[in-house]
């Protein structure tokens, strides 16, 4: 995924920059977090596979119906 993909999936979800950060995995302060997302974001770092599977899987849940129990 591209910076502005992942960038695209965060306010598709809703998300803060550091409520992403942390929903994808990233632990530590919110100021470190942001920074961090806020590179990814802009292509200047690249996010780990795995992490980029989760905002896959966090994109299926948001356009998979609820299941009411």
């Amino acid at each position: 995924m591209t910076g502005e993909e992942i960038r695209l999936a965060r306010l598709a979800l809703g998300m803060s920059i550091t409520e992403f950060g942390e929903s994808i995995g990233f632990k530590g302060e919110a100021g470190t977090i942001s920074r961090k997302i806020r590179r990814i974001e802009a292509d200047q770092e690249t996010l780990h596979p795995a992490k980029i599977e989760t905002v896959r899987q966090l994109l299926a849940d948001m356009r998979s119906p609820g299941v009411d129990g």
